[in-house]
């Protein structure tokens, strides 16, 4: 067996093609072979970010070369780096075939430098507008030059609407219970996953679904025992905290036992925000 790449390097995004050199050296024919294909970043430590298991049924005649093509876009947001594939074959009823390795390298594409230019302009931007409008207010609209006084009110107006979205939401979110704001951060969760679908990351957004369903899970298993409980027991601190933990407890032992390694640093910065979020509702 032989593994290729048409190409050595490739623009995350791009479509990528490699081919399969197969030759069966045995006496009769081989009509099933499984593959799994394996890719480790080397940029990363050698870190497995991806595994695909596939077959091919044709018929594979004796001392006859066989060339399989495969295909497959890149994921847009894929890091640049060395990524190593690892190709491994098992004829039907034959023992796996010794694994084929090629290593490529991936270049970050111009629109998605873009879009992160585009995302740190408006974080500055959202960052730095409560400041600025401050300064006018100070100053006075009035004071200013005619030509500097509408873009002056327009940017005191912008910063009131996002003042006030913000105030409420904080207030809404405040007024959670601890299975709403599961429920809560497992719809942000698919909502995600709309955006790693687009980006090409479907392998990421799968691990988010089973990530927002757990929550989506927990979430539910508390409203009820909220709604159950909500008369006959009294609320305190340390029974809210206590239900906390053993809630998160329960959390990454699903994750752990259903996914992989990815996952388990995704659930990692999920807790964090959960922490945050849910630590306004201590005093419930």
């Amino acid at each position: 067996m032989g593994f290729s790449s048409v190409k050595s390097s490739y623009v995350a995004g791009e479509r990528g093609i490699f081919c399969v050199v197969l030759l069966n050296l045995g006496d009769t024919p081989i009509r099933k072979i499984d593959f799994t294909l394996k890719v480790r970043a080397l940029s990363f430590f050698g870190y497995q970010v991806l595994e695909i298991q596939n077959q091919s049924t044709r018929e594979f005649k004796p001392n006859i070369l066989e060339n399989i093509y495969v295909e497959g876009s890149l994921p847009i947001a894929t890091p640049p780096g060395f990524y190593a594939l690892e190709l491994t074959a098992k004829p039907e009823m034959l023992n796996p075939l010794p694994p084929a390795d090629i290593v490529i390298y991936v270049e970050m594409p111009k629109n998605f430098l873009g879009f992160l230019s585009f995302t740190s302009m408006f974080s500055a931007f959202y960052y730095t507008l409560p400041k600025i409008s401050g300064r006018i207010r100070d100053v006075g609209v009035e004071t200013l030059s005619l030509q500097l006084r509408k873009p002056a009110a327009l940017l005191l107006s912008v910063d009131k609407t996002i003042e006030n979205i913000e105030d409420k939401f904080i207030v809404t979110v405040n007024n959670f219970s601890m299975g709403q704001n599961f429920v809560l951060w497992g719809v942000f969760i698919l909502m995600s996953t709309a955006a790693t679908l687009v980006m090409g990351m479907k392998s990421v957004a799968e691990q988010l679904i089973i990530l927002a369903y757990f929550a989506l899970l927990i979430g539910v298993a508390n409203l009820l025992w909220e709604n159950f409980t909500k008369e006959s027991l009294p609320k305190s601190e340390s029974s809210f905290r206590l239900r906390l933990l053993v809630n998160l407890a329960v959390f990454t032992l699903l994750m752990y036992f259903s996914s992989s390694l990815l996952t388990i640093f995704l659930v990692f910065l999920t807790f964090i925000a959960i922490l945050i979020m849910i630590n306004s509702a201590f005093r419930k």
